[in-house]
């Protein structure tokens, strides 16, 4: 458990470097949005780390399996919140639109509803011209 919440705290650390690096590249740019954004997400990163660090320590020193246990589960909905952080701040740097996954396009074609002259190419269809909206001129006081 001791070796789990460790990796937490070391991922959260990851994650803190890195949306700090992303913050001090949005400031060389100037990029307003993106330095609140990464802000925003960089201040609740640090907080959650602090909290991760001081459960770390709790599960050290706890000697009660139920504690150790709590300590354990707290760790790891923290670690998840990380990790919601880390997507969230590559979302403010427009990172998450190019990250699509993998895509596949598939096109299928209703045969019924082909335009009936494909099956009679002798008699083309019938084409009317578009109808134009006709608009009477202003009433004027002269009449």
């Amino acid at each position: 458990m001791v070796a789990e919440g460790s990796s937490v705290v070391r991922k959260g650390e990851g994650t803190s470097r890195s949306v700090r690096r992303l913050l001090d590249q949005a400031r060389k740019q100037a990029d307003i949005i993106r330095v609140t954004c990464l802000n925003d997400k960089l201040t609740q990163i640090n907080a959650n780390l602090k909290t991760a660090q001081a459960r770390l320590g709790a599960l050290r020193e706890a000697v009660d399996p139920d504690r150790q246990a709590h300590e354990h589960t707290v760790l790891s909905v923290v670690g998840q919140k990380l990790q919601v952080l880390d997507r969230e701040a590559q979302q403010c740097i427009g990172q998450g639109m190019y990250d699509t996954g993998e895509t596949k396009v598939i096109t299928e074609i209703d045969e019924d509803s082909l335009n009936p002259f494909e099956e009679d190419p002798s008699s083309p269809p019938v084409l009317l011209p578009p109808t134009l909206p006709t608009l009477l001129p202003p009433a004027t006081g002269d009449q």
